[in-house]
């Protein structure tokens, strides 16, 4: 359901790096690098329980989608 400020769905990312595997439970850090009303950029680092670092993406973007005309015309559906 679409509600609020709308929902964003992932489009791309720059670079993963993956440094462990992942196990089943994991904490994930998001950091804000860029954004307008229709896109955001960041990057994401994922830790293990003992806080070790396990994936960094850098450069995930995420593009607003107000209502499902949105994903139709983005070819998303």
């Amino acid at each position: 359901a679409f509600g609020g400020d709308g929902t964003y769905l992932p489009l791309r990312f720059e670079k993963v790096t993956l440094h462990a595997p992942l196990p089943a439970r994991v904490c994930c850090q998001a950091t804000l690098r860029e954004h307008d009303h229709r896109h955001l950029k960041g990057d994401l680092r994922v830790f293990g329980p003992g806080g070790e670092v396990l994936l960094d993406i850098e450069g995930f973007v995420c593009r607003r989608m107000v209502d499902e005309s949105d994903v139709k015309r983005s070819n998303l559906a």
